[in-house]
């Protein structure tokens, strides 16, 4: 399958949503699966790791509406996910494509969206902080057993047998690829003054604007400094590491994974909910957003912990229970489940019945179904049972019902307009949205009437429509939102 993820990186929002995106497409690749990267300009510049990655890079304009029309004139993928806060239900419905499973990765409750599948990380997070954010069908993913890290932190977790640490030798500074809030000369002024003599880890990206600055402090600290630019091993230094210290982000998870013992602070909104969790189950020390305070209450843990190293072992196998890092791997089971059902999902069409009547009519009032109609409101039953008869009684070989393994989803007709041309018009069931039936059913009735010149009037909102009829060979007319298929034979 193809799988495709928008994400975006900058100097400004650091990189976490690209980690974390390449995180999975690694488990996605390693069962091969294809990936593509859709992404803004900066992202290559501040993360060049991007470039040779051996996925597929397509660079997106900053203005959203030029963004959509890029992405909706990409071949079709079989999954889409989105990782960016910048994203809301608008953009989700815009880029939504029939038969593809739309995903949206979120940690902070609040925006609403319109996607298939939401994947939320964030330990103890329940189906119910989502519920009014979603529509009906949404499938949620909840809870840090979903958190996707690099397959080289389960593999540590798996073989590391951590002995009880008797004193503080050797930590770890990361506070992310481009450490946007300046947190490693801080928290390394913090170590120097209450363990000059230990060993030091300092882990930053290549493309960090004060990376100069971090250079320097390195080279002049009492500590025994060790700074590794653009690291692949960042799960091994972790797991030698007696303390990591850096923010509470995505790479918490890391830490937990690997039974690690960390001391962090909320750099960011999405920060928060990570952070509570950790403190609330003591998996690792937390700092306040006190800006006066905060160095000092950092060098008062690091006393406590010279004076009582033990106090780490707690924190260890209190991480551990946090997350096993195996998120990755049983979202790729989940996608590959989602798309062996929807493989075998048969779409037939068949023409109209008599007993259809009632089920015609229970879809045309399903709320927001009629929205890109000429007319958008609903009708009577009277006024349906009319329009139904005209239709079995004098274009039943033109109105035809689409199933879906055999079951009723949707209403295909074409309408006369004059010698040899005819009007499309689609109608799907909400239930069965998403499932190809409209594409599906669509071929079927262009391969019945592929001699017919065929026309369609989609409404410039509705992209969904817009990019379904493009898609099958009908291209824009004179008239005012008219699609035009001229017969196979011309």
């Amino acid at each position: 399958m193809i799988v495709d993820f928008r994400f975006d990186a900058s100097h400004q929002i650091g990189g976490g949503h690209a980690y974390r995106s390449v995180a999975l497409s690694r488990w996605l690749r390693a069962r091969g699966h294809s990936c593509r990267f859709i992404l803004n300009r900066e992202a290559i510049n501040v993360l060049p790791f991007l470039r040779t990655e051996g996925v597929d890079l397509f660079v997106v304009s900053d203005d959203q509406s030029i963004e959509i029309e890029q992405i909706v004139s990409m071949a079709p993928s079989d999954i889409f996910v989105i990782d960016h806060y910048g994203k809301d239900e608008s953009f989700e419905r815009a880029v939504k494509r029939d038969g593809t499973l739309l995903v949206s990765v979120d940690d902070i409750p609040g925006r609403k969206h319109n996607v298939d599948l939401l994947i939320d990380p964030t330990y103890g997070r329940e189906v119910r902080d989502y519920c009014s954010l979603i529509h009906a069908d949404c499938k949620v993913l909840c809870g840090s057993q979903f958190a996707v890290l690099r397959k080289e932190f389960s593999q540590l977790r798996s073989r590391r047998r951590r002995a009880v640490v008797c004193r503080l030798k050797r930590m770890l500074i990361l506070a992310g690829s481009l450490d946007p809030n300046r947190l490693i000369p801080w928290f390394l002024n913090a170590v120097e003054t209450s363990f000059p003599s230990c060993s030091v880890d300092i882990v930053v990206g290549g493309a960090c604007q004060h990376l100069d600055e971090v250079r320097l402090s390195a080279e002049k600290s009492p500590c025994s400094v060790s700074l590794h630019v653009d690291a692949e091993n960042v799960a091994e230094l972790m797991s030698s590491a007696d303390l990591v210290l850096g923010a509470a982000g995505s790479s918490v998870w890391e830490i937990c994974s690997i039974g690690g013992a960390s001391i962090v602070k909320v750099i960011a909104s999405n920060q928060v909910d990570i952070a509570k969790v950790l403190q609330e189950n003591q998996a690792a020390y937390v700092l306040s957003d006190d800006p006066e305070n905060g160095k000092s209450e950092l060098e008062s843990i690091l006393r406590k912990l010279s004076e009582n190293p033990g106090h780490l072992e707690r924190i260890r196998l209190n991480a551990a229970k946090m997350c096993d890092g195996l998120g990755g791997e049983r979202l790729v089971a989940f996608f590959e489940t989602v798309m062996l059902e929807r493989s075998e999902n048969k779409v037939t069409i068949r023409p109209i019945r008599e007993e259809d009547v009632e089920i015609v009519y229970n879809w045309q009032i399903e709320p927001g179904m009629r929205s890109y109609f000429r007319n958008p409101k609903s009708p009577t039953w009277r006024e349906h049972v009319k329009w139904f008869d005209l239709r079995l009684k004098s274009y039943p070989d033109m109105t035809y019902i689409a199933e879906l393994n055999n079951v009723p989803a949707g209403l295909i007709h074409l309408y006369p307009l004059e010698d040899n041309v005819f009007e499309v018009s689609i109608l799907v069931s909400r239930q069965m949205q998403g499932k190809r039936v409209a594409s599906e059913g669509l071929s079927q009735l262009l391969d019945i009437h592929a001699e017919n010149t065929l026309t369609a009037v989609v409404s410039a909102k509705n992209v969904a429509s817009l990019r379904l009829f493009k898609s099958k060979g009908f291209v824009p007319s004179a008239g005012n939102n008219v699609l035009v298929r001229k017969p196979v034979s011309q």
